[in-house]
């Protein structure tokens, strides 16, 4: 174990390493559902980083698979967000819990919708998702993916009982987004690894210490001001 708590299954199921893993579990898996510092646990680092057969592995050893970190994130959630289908579909077959909510009030079907992920949220729907879910900030799925204009993920919502005349009341901002993402790829990019240390919580620390500032006014600059210096930064 590390610093960080992190163990040495942790670091396998982070990288992929499938046939690691299974020697381990096969070794000794009392330690399957163990967590980090930062709340998170072998199973969310595979399905952060996409690695279907090392959930496969965790899930076939009884991995508690409706776990979750430090922002009450669970691994259908954060595979819901990145997309991973065959990774959601595993978990509810383990019987994730579609109905969770993280923290900020957040279900699977709201990541995956607000995200674009059609095959996801036609996976979560047909394990028992309620479109009429919000968050915190009630925001429900069907609003997300009207805002971020994935008409497609509407009209299946729709389909499944979420009010069609349901929006979000700052969604320009957010058609803004959308916008941006579909024109530069949006969620089909490639996506980053997760850093084997999960830095959520000093990431929260720190956020108002970099909020960038107008170098002329000397304030948080807007969020117009934010989207566009995002796209210059697009490689």
């Amino acid at each position: 174990m590390d610093a960080h708590g992190s163990t040495a299954l942790m670091y396998a199921s982070y990288e992929g390493h499938a046939s690691v893993v299974e020697a381990i579990l096969q070794y000794d898996h009392k330690d399957i559902n163990r967590s980090n510092q930062y709340g998170t646990s072998s199973l969310l680092f595979a399905c952060k980083n996409g690695h279907t057969e090392v959930v496969r592995l965790l899930l076939q050893y009884d991995v508690e698979v409706d776990a979750h970190d430090s922002r009450g994130e669970t691994a259908l959630m954060r595979a819901s967000e990145l997309g991973y289908s065959d990774i959601v579909k595993l978990l509810l077959m383990g019987r994730a819990d579609v109905l969770k909510k993280s923290h900020n009030g957040s279900s699977a079907v709201i990541y995956a919708s607000t995200n674009g992920h059609y095959d996801v949220v036609k996976l979560l729907l047909k394990y028992g998702a309620d479109v009429h879910s919000a968050n915190n900030d009630g925001e429900t799925a069907i609003m997300q993916s009207k805002a971020m204009g994935y008409s497609d993920i509407t009209q299946m919502l729709i389909e499944h009982g979420a009010d069609p005349k349901s929006s979000l009341r700052w969604g320009s901002a957010k058609n803004l987004i959308g916008s941006f993402k579909k024109t530069f790829g949006g969620s089909q990019r490639a996506l980053p690894r997760a850093p084997l240390v999960d830095l959520d919580e000093e990431d929260d620390q720190e956020t108002n210490k970099n909020v960038p500032k107008d170098e002329n006014r000397d304030k948080p600059i807007t969020a117009e001001q934010d989207f566009v210096g995002i796209v210059a930064r697009v490689d």
